[in-house]
Order: structure tokens, then C-alpha cells, then sequence
């Protein structure tokens, strides 16, 4: 049996506390005194089936809701680009303003401003490349509404590579999933940790949500999405593949960092080898390094030489047979004044005398070294570098005679040293000691050196 209830309700669609069943209705009309139509009495109706005990349907006015206009869309003003690059410009019918954009794109239409006609005007979305509006300092009805742009205070984008290659593989993921490009920005900002990052993505939101295109809204932030980005996701825009070029560039990025990671691998293994190299064979890179110093040229006769040769000869001679120590630097090409400076300056003509008096026991200067340049003796009393201690033919090495090795090692020198113990002669070049030197021997390495 239809009662007037469902009748109301499956015609109507309302449920209304007034409406009352009633099996049997006999004699005066019924009235409800909660029900405001009350006044409009129940009148009794042969059921469907013709007899007297039919349900009774009231008569009873349709509903009407007073003072209540009919709802409609509101409509938008939109202006927007072709696939041609042409600008549209026209108005449509939607429920807010992101179903006003989505019918645009699925008419094949780029909206570059869409605002609401009637409300309140939205700026029209900046072109690409043009700089971003500004917002106004303070918002109507709220506080101060600052936006503080944070890779301009810090001097640079704030945004690491890696960061970013995260974030483009993340929003590829989502958007390949189904989720709208807009939605995945939010929830990216929410989780995002790197403050201008977070900021960043937030404006992104901000202009895509006004209806600017992603590839617009990535052009107001150059320092952070370089030309190759923004123009991909441009390619991806027209061509209806965002999803599909967003995969591509987090890959080419991942790949890209891979292999500044192994240029800064194959970087890091040349540098090590160069210092290990430095450290182990640092004697003989001085040698090398002395070696370009400035050379000494001595416009002498050969008498000259030979009497300075013959001086020499004749004081270490005379040192040897007394068993008085002595060593004698001989400058060569390589100048030696990082140690002349730690002598005393004498800038002498060479004589036997003079070298037997400096080496002399008791005298101030005989513990250290002598250092010739030519024929002249430029200093006395000069601190040589000590090389390590050890043993040649079971001959222990005094300092004199390490001290001979340690100049000798680091520079194109000559070094003559005389035993104070046994007053044998010995003679160092290039690290290498000879020892037992007779006087026609001395004489050629001395001739090699002066000459």
C-alpha cells in the first residue's frame, strides 16, 4: 500500500515532520495542530483498489521556500592560450574557480588569469619570464602579511641539487599516480624540510592555484629552476605529458649527480697521490725547486780559479794532518741564502790562512760551516740541515758528516768535510758521501765546482 508519506517522499524528495499516515479516515477532517498547513483538511479518497478503506492522501500544497532564490553557477572570465600560442579570451560556467580551469584545460586551453565575475578580481597570471607581482604588505582583516624572500637574503638559491632532484622525483611519483599537479605541491611543502625550499613551493602553489601554468610559476624562481627545467615542463604542458617529463628530469638530474660524484672521486685520488708524493719524495722536489733559482755567473780567470782552488787544497791539507774538523760549502747554480743568513757575513777573498783561523778550535765560529762562491767566502758559522744518522762501511756518521749529506741532498752544492777524529777528507754531491779522498780526487771535484 502507498502511503502519503512515501508518496511525498519519492515525489517531493522531503521528509516533513508534518506529514502523518492515516489507515482509516472516517467522518470530520483531521487536523494537526503542530503542522503549519493544518488548515487545509484531509479528505477521503477510494483507495487503488476501489473500495472505501483506501489509504487517505491529503490534499496538501506543495512546498515552497520563501525568500530562498535558485542557486546558481557563478560565472568566470577567463583569458587563456591555444596550443597555437593564440590568446582566448571568453567567460564559463563553474562551481569555484579550479573547475573553471580544469573545463579550460580539457577544452585544450592554457588559462593564463581567470577571475570571477562579480567578486573579487584576480591579477591576471604574469607571463613567463616577467617578474612576479607584489603582494601587498598587509591583508584586510589580519596582521602583516611579510614575505621574506630567503635565497635573496642568503646570497644564493638555499636549495641544494640533491634537494632538488628529491623534490622533482617526488612530484613525478605523485602526479603519475593520478594526483592533481596541485595537490601533490601541497603536500610536498607540507613534509618539506629546507625552509626556502618549503617557501618556494608555497608561491608555486600560490600561482599555479591562481591560474598560472606550473612552467609560469617555476619562471619567477631562476635561481633555483635553471632554463633546461623550465622548459621541459613547458614541453610537458603542451604536449599533455607533465608526468612523463617530470620522470625524465629526475632521472637525468640522479644521473647528473652521480657523476659529479665520481669527477669529485676521480679528483679526490690524484690530489692524494700528489701530497703523498710531496711528503715522500720531498728532498729531492727542493732540489728541483732550488734548481730554478736564480744562477751565479763569476767572470774569473783561470788563474784566478786555480789559485782558489790550490788555497783550499792547502788549508784542508793542513786541517787534516792537525785532525782539526772542518766543512766547506761550495756554492753552485743553486744559491744557498736561506742558510748564509744563519752564519756571519764575511764576503772574503779564499785563502788557506783564513780557513785554517775559522776552523781552529777555541775560535767562535769553527763548529759550523764555511760557505764559498766562487773565490770568496761569503760566510762562517753556518747552520746546516743534519741528515738522518747511520753508518757507511761501519763508520758511524759524526754531524759534520750529516750535516755535509743534508746540504748536499737539497742542492747542487759540493761539500768537503775533515775528520776532527781520524782527519781523513771526505767529499758529498747529491746526498752521496766518498770518504778517504786523496788530493788529486779533491782537486777534480773541486775543479768541477768552482768551474
Amino acid at each position: 500500500m502507498i502511503t502519503s508519506k512515501k508518496l511525498d517522499e519519492g515525489i517531493l524528495g522531503l521528509k516533513s515532520p508534518w506529514i502523518r499516515e492515516s489507515t482509516a479516515f472516517r467522518g470530520e477532517p483531521e487536523i494537526d495542530e503542530h503542522d503549519p498547513m493544518s488548515d487545509v483538511p484531509k479528505m477521503k479518497r477510494r483507495g487503488f483498489g476501489g473500495g472505501e478503506g483506501g489509504a487517505a492522501f491529503p490534499l496538501r500544497r506543495p512546498p515552497v521556500l520563501l525568500g530562498c532564490p535558485a542557486v546558481l553557477m557563478p560565472t568566470f572570465k577567463y583569458t587563456a592560450m591555444d596550443a597555437k600560442g593564440g590568446e582566448k579570451t571568453g567567460a564559463i560556467d563553474a562551481d569555484h574557480q579550479n573547475a573553471a580551469i580544469n573545463a579550460l584545460r580539457e577544452k585544450g586551453l592554457f588559462p593564463t588569469g581567470v577571475s570571477e565575475v562579480g567578486g573579487k578580481k584576480k591579477e591576471k597570471a604574469p607571463k613567463a619570464g616577467a617578474p612576479a607581482a607584489k603582494k601587498p604588505a598587509a591583508a584586510k582583516g589580519g596582521g602583516m602579511n611579510i614575505n621574506i624572500n630567503l635565497a635573496a637574503l642568503w646570497g644564493g638559491s638555499g636549495v641544494k641539487p640533491k634537494e632538488l632532484t628529491v623534490f622533482t622525483r617526488q612530484l613525478a611519483t605523485l602526479v603519475d599516480a593520478g594526483l592533481p599537479l596541485l595537490r601533490g605541491l601541497t603536500v610536498l611543502q607540507r613534509q618539506e624540510k629546507n625552509a626556502v625550499l618549503k617557501n618556494v613551493l608555497g608561491e608555486l602553489t600560490a600561482s599555479v592555484e591562481s591560474g598560472s601554468t606550473f612552467s609560469e610559476a617555476l619562471y619567477q624562481h631562476p635561481k633555483i629552476f635553471n632554463k633546461l627545467y623550465i622548459n621541459m615542463v613547458k614541453a610537458g604542458e603542451v604536449g599533455g605529458v607533465l608526468e612523463v617529463v617530470l620522470n625524465r628530469l629526475s632521472q637525468f638530474m640522479e644521473k647528473a649527480e652521480k657523476i659529479k660524484g665520481k669527477i669529485k672521486a676521480a679528483s679526490f685520488y690524484p690530489a692524494a697521490v700528489l701530497i703523498i708524493a710531496v711528503a715522500a719524495f720531498q728532498p729531492e722536489i727542493r732540489r728541483v725547486l732550488i734548481r730554478i733559482g736564480r744562477p751565479r755567473f763569476w767572470s774569473r780567470s783561470s788563474q784566478q780559479l786555480s789559485r782558489t782552488i790550490e788555497e783550499m787544497i792547502a788549508a784542508v791539507t793542513d786541517l787534516g794532518a792537525a785532525r782539526v774538523g772542518a766543512i766547506i760549502v761550495i756554492e753552485r747554480r743553486v744559491a744557498l741564502g736561506e742558510f748564509i743568513e744563519t752564519g756571519r757575513r764575511l764576503d772574503a777573498e779564499v785563502s788557506a790562512e783564513l780557513l785554517k783561523t775559522l776552523f781552529y778550535p777555541g775560535t767562535p765560529l769553527h763548529d759550523m760551516a764555511v760557505i764559498v762562491r766562487g773565490d770568496r767566502i761569503i760566510a762562517a758559522g753556518v747552520q746546516l740541515p743534519l741528515a738522518e744518522a747511520g753508518t757507511i762501511g761501519g763508520f758511524e756518521l759524526g754531524s759534520r758528516h750529516r750535516a755535509a749529506i743534508g746540504i748536499t741532498a737539497g742542492s747542487d752544492a759540493t761539500c768537503v768535510v775533515v775528520s776532527e777524529e781520524t782527519g781523513v777528507v771526505s767529499i758529498s754531491q747529491d746526498g752521496k758521501l766518498t770518504r778517504n779522498v786523496d788530493e788529486t780526487e779533491l782537486r777534480r771535484h773541486l775543479s768541477e765546482a768552482i768551474a
